[in-house]
């Protein structure tokens, strides 16, 4: 088959295809938000499984999937952390809100753990076990110790030009994927959990 011509100004990138609707997505569908954090992990859990069963470019592939799953992380941390201060009433101070448009997990973490507690507290939830606490704030500190604002996954060398992750020299794909596929589960349970609440929240403020 011949090679696809160079980019030409007439193509539009951003469109759906009728004759292709399988491939046509929406970014406008119900939970986006939600959505975003789903797709990072869909994408780094499919890489990781393809270097798994393959052994091929591991070396490539290991940097978006470090980026893909800590930015799974990042924004789940953030949505549970704005829909649980509206399902306790708590308005966010300043420093919190700052938080949320940073990118250090280890400080949205420590946002997040009164937040939970709280939210447990009101509706009776049994609270996280002080195991499973410890074991998130390891993973998070683990992450934070080898990346600590987002960017060693991204580049090579740091703005300083430095080696951007210079505390990490190897890492097995399948543990790491596989401690974030845990870590995601019981984030993302949190996330289903905090979505029925917020759903009744809102029908019963309707209703007055």
């Amino acid at each position: 088959n011949p090679s696809p011509p160079p980019p030409r100004k007439e193509d539009i990138l951003f469109r759906a295809d009728p004759n292709d609707v399988g491939a046509n997505a929406s970014l406008h569908f119900p939970g986006s938000e939600f959505l975003y954090a789903k797709g990072y992990r869909t994408a780094a859990k499919l890489l990781a499984r393809q270097v798994i069963e393959t052994g091929i470019d591991k070396n490539v592939l290991v940097f978006p999937i470090l980026n893909l799953y800590r930015h799974h992380i990042e924004l789940i941390l953030k949505h549970l952390t704005v829909v649980g201060a509206y399902l306790v009433d708590k308005e966010l101070s300043r420093g919190e809100t700052g938080q949320l448009s940073r990118h250090r997990l280890d400080l949205l973490w420590n946002n997040f753990r009164p937040i939970l507690e709280g939210v447990c507290k009101k509706v009776g939830w049994k609270p996280p076990t002080k195991e499973d606490i410890e074991g998130i704030h390891s993973y998070i500190q683990q992450m934070t110790d080898a990346d600590p604002e987002g960017q060693g996954s991204r580049y090579a060398v740091s703005k300083k030009g430095k080696p951007s992750m210079p505390k990490l020299t190897d890492v097995n794909i399948r543990v790491f994927a596989d401690g974030m596929e845990r870590l995601g589960d019981f984030l993302e349970g949190l996330a289903a959990g905090f979505a029925a609440l917020e759903g009744i929240k809102n029908d019963m403020q309707a209703e007055h």
